[in-house]
This record gives structure tokens, sequence and C-alpha cells, in this order.
């Protein structure tokens, strides 16, 4: 009678040891499966180095051969857009650009690109002229 409660423990342990061993196993080849992913996003970077260069080229030219005002500021904010996941002396460069074009009674275009300028001082490390960026802008955003 003793044996019956052992064979079952056993048997238990014996479940329990397979379904570690098929679960390791499952994790060993998704973990392979994401290090594939990762090695190809890696060898694939020249790639995508040049298509962001060939996009900033891109919208650059448009930049320049563009007269109208509206135009030239959505090009702009795509250039801060791009340039501020990598280049953020560019992108605040851009940001302070297209302030320059924001009619004088367009209020929300004005506290947008507070923000965006807000974001890049934030990203360079200059804290306090971003924080007063956005006091001034949250005075705005009521009116």
């Amino acid at each position: 009678m003793c044996r019956l409660p052992m064979l079952r423990s056993l048997q238990l342990m014996l479940l329990l040891i397979a379904g570690v061993a098929i679960s390791y196993a499952q994790s060993q080849q998704q973990l392979g499966s994401i290090l594939y992913v990762l090695d190809r996003t890696i060898l694939e970077k020249p790639i995508y180095d040049r298509q962001k260069r060939n996009n900033i080229q891109d919208l650059q030219l448009k930049l320049l051969r563009t007269e109208d005002v509206s135009e030239r500021r959505r090009f702009m904010h795509e250039l801060f857009s791009i340039y501020r996941s990598f280049r953020l002396d560019s992108a605040l460069y851009f940001a302070r650009l297209g302030s320059s074009l924001i009619a004088s009674d367009d209020e929300a275009s004005k506290v947008n690109n507070g923000l965006d300028i807000a974001e890049a001082l934030k990203g360079l490390g200059y804290y306090s002229q971003a924080r007063e960026l956005l006091d001034a802008s949250r005075g705005k955003v009521g009116e």
C-alpha cells in the first residue's frame, strides 16, 4: 500500500520534469528567434541609415523649394521629428526655425512648437529653459 502514493509522486515528478524541459526548449527557440531578428537588424543598420539620410535630404530640398509658409512649417516639423531621436541639436534648430514662421494669432501652433523646443532642450540637458517654455505654454493652453 505504501508503494501507490510513492508511485504517484514519482509520476508527478516525471511530468513536472518533462514540462520544465519542454518549456526550456521553447524558450531557447524563442530566444534564438529574437537574437536572429536582432542580428538582422544590426546588419541592416546601414540600409536604415541611408533611408533616413535620403528622407532628410528630400525634406530639406522640399523645404528649400517651397514658398508656402504652412508647407515649410510642416517640413520643419517633420525634420524635427526625424532628428529628435538621434541628433537633438538639429531637432532644436528646426523647431526654432519653425517658430519664426508661425503667424502671431496662431496660438495652438505656438504652443505645439514651444513643446517641441522644450522637448529638444530637455533632451540636451537645458532643463530650466525647457521648464520656462512649458510654464509659458501652460498659461496659453487655457486661453
